[in-house]
C-alpha cells in the first residue's frame, strides 16, 4: 500500500511539472509573438513615416507648381487620395496595436500568432497601396512640371539633329 501511495504521489508530481512546463512554453511563445509584433510594428510605422515625408515633399512641389502657374488640380486630387489611403494604413496599424494583447492572451498561441500575422498583412497591404499612390502622384506631377518647362523654358527651341558619324568602313583605309 505504501508503494501505491508513492506511485500516486509521483504521478501527481509529474502532472504538476508537466503543467508547469507547458505554462512556461506558452509564456515563451507569447513573448515571441509580442517581440515579432513589436518588430513588425516598428518597421511598418517607419514605412508610414517615410511615406508621410514623401507626401509632404510632393505637396511642396505641387505648391511650387501652382505658384508658377501650372495646373496641378489633378495632381492634388491624386495626392489627396494617397493621403486618405495613408490614414487608412495608420488606422490599420492602430487597430493592430489594440488587438494584439487580446489575441496574445487567448488560450491558443498558435492561432493567435496567425491572427496577428493576418492583421499585420492587412496593414502592410495598405502601406503598399499608399506607396503605389504616391508613385502615381509623382508621375503625374512630373508630367505637369515637364509640360511647363517645355512651353516656357529657354531650351524650348529645338536644336539641329546631330549629323551621322562616319562609319568605320568609309573612314579607314582598306586592309589587304
Amino acid at each position: 500500500e505504501e508503494v501505491k501511495a508513492k506511485r500516486e504521489e509521483r504521478r501527481e508530481d509529474i502532472k504538476e511539472k508537466r503543467e508547469e512546463v507547458q505554462k512556461r512554453i506558452s509564456e515563451g511563445r507569447k513573448t515571441l509573438i509580442r517581440r515579432h509584433f513589436a518588430n513588425m510594428m516598428r518597421r511598418l510605422e517607419a514605412a508610414l513615416e517615410r511615406e508621410k515625408k514623401l507626401s509632404e515633399r510632393i505637396q511642396s512641389r505641387i505648391d511650387k507648381a501652382k505658384a508658377n502657374g501650372r495646373d496641378a488640380a489633378g495632381v492634388q486630387a491624386a495626392l489627396d487620395k494617397a493621403k486618405e489611403t495613408w490614414r487608412e494604413g495608420r488606422s490599420a496599424l492602430d487597430e493592430a496595436k489594440n488587438k494584439i494583447e487580446g489575441v496574445i492572451s487567448s488560450s491558443d498561441p498558435s492561432a493567435a500568432f496567425k491572427e496577428v500575422q493576418a492583421v499585420i498583412a492587412s496593414a502592410k497591404d495598405k502601406i503598399k497601396s499608399v506607396h503605389a499612390g504616391l508613385v502615381e502622384v509623382i508621375t503625374v506631377l512630373k508630367s505637369v512640371v515637364g509640360e511647363g518647362i517645355k512651353k516656357s523654358g529657354p531650351s524650348s527651341q529645338t536644336s539641329p539633329a546631330p549629323s551621322p558619324a562616319p562609319s568605320p568602313e568609309s573612314s579607314s583605309p582598306a586592309v589587304q
